[in-house]
């Protein structure tokens, strides 16, 4: 801004990086400009090479009135933002909901499909748990209800070992856990999840069949 440079009127002033429209206004000693009329050079960002941090979706799930006192969701909110503050995976917010979607998807299948893309999910909500097991991505778990409640639930449906107390969770146990899937460790984990979800579906299948089968004929 013009008022920048007039502040430091006399300084020897360099300009690095800049687009120009008007070459013969700029108030530099010397431009070194991305871009200007008959000159465009690559952006800095190229000379910029950064290690590649893994991708975490955190989808927390919102206050559940239902369970009184047992709730711990602004405790569990607390713990995943000191451990997130660490910077060492990339955080991308993500919520399941279909109406006004924070994300912006539109459908189940656009969720989906980007949670397939992420490389662990820390979450407190049921659906983030199961869509991110359905497709083979390690969940770190967090029941947000003293005691157990949903959460905690369907892991036992499906075998999966990794889910923290949201009475009791750190941030130091937040960041093992995320470290153990980033590692790798809960490969073998996964491929149970996925062998016994669909055996207990199949077993949901043939209940619900076998329950429709025995209803008594509604009168001709």
């Amino acid at each position: 801004a013009d008022w920048v440079l007039q502040r430091f009127d006399h300084c020897f002033k360099i300009g690095i990086n800049l687009s120009v429209e008007n070459p013969a206004s700029h108030k530099f000693d010397l431009l070194l400009a991305r871009d200007r009329p008959g000159e465009q050079n690559p952006d800095l960002v190229f000379a910029s090479p950064m290690a590649r941090q893994p991708l975490a979706g955190i989808i927390l799930v919102h206050p559940q009135f239902e369970y009184g006192d047992r709730q711990r969701h602004q405790r569990v909110e607390k713990i995943v933002s000191d451990y997130l503050a660490a910077e060492e995976v990339v955080a991308l917010p993500l919520d399941t909901v279909h109406v006004n979607n924070p994300a912006g998807f539109t459908s189940t299948g656009q969720f989906d499909n980007f949670v397939r893309r992420l490389d662990v999910i820390i979450t407190t909500r049921l659906h983030g748990l199961v869509f991110g097991l359905k497709n083979g991505i390690p969940v770190v778990a967090i029941d947000a209800v003293a005691g157990g409640a949903k959460v905690t639930a369907q892991a036992r449906a499906v075998g999966w070992p990794m889910v923290l107390d949201g009475a009791t969770v750190t941030s130091q146990e937040i960041k093992q856990a995320v470290d153990r899937c980033l590692r790798g460790e809960m490969a073998e984990n996964l491929r149970a999840v996925q062998v016994r979800a669909e055996s207990g579906i199949s077993q949901v299948k043939s209940g619900f069949v076998q329950a429709i089968a025995n209803l008594p004929l509604p009168p001709v």
